[in-house]
């Protein structure tokens, strides 16, 4: 299978990252190589007030990653990250 760099944002619950970093960005990574994408780079980008309200949240943690991936692994991630309670929003392009 053909694989492809892939750039992912992830919106954190803001006071479960704050309260344990590792867990809440390591339920992404999880996440990520449940579908067996291969994780180039990640970084905290920054925690922010959100210019509106998601599903309750007020403020979020940012979470950047990069990763290399087949085509049909964004939609498996994205549909994994809806349903999950510390991830707020996601993005991957």
């Amino acid at each position: 299978m053909k694989t492809r760099e892939y750039e992912a944002m992830f919106l954190l619950d803001n006071a479960a990252a704050v309260a344990d970093w590792d867990g809440t960005s390591g339920i992404v990574d999880q996440l990520l190589t449940k579908y067996g994408a291969e994780i180039v780079q990640k970084e905290k980008w920054d925690e922010r007030k959100l210019a509106y309200e998601i599903r309750g949240h007020k403020r979020a943690t940012y979470y950047l990653v990069y990763f290399k991936a087949g085509p049909d692994l964004p939609a498996k991630v994205q549909g994994d990250a809806a349903l999950n309670d510390k991830i707020v929003r996601s993005l991957i392009r």
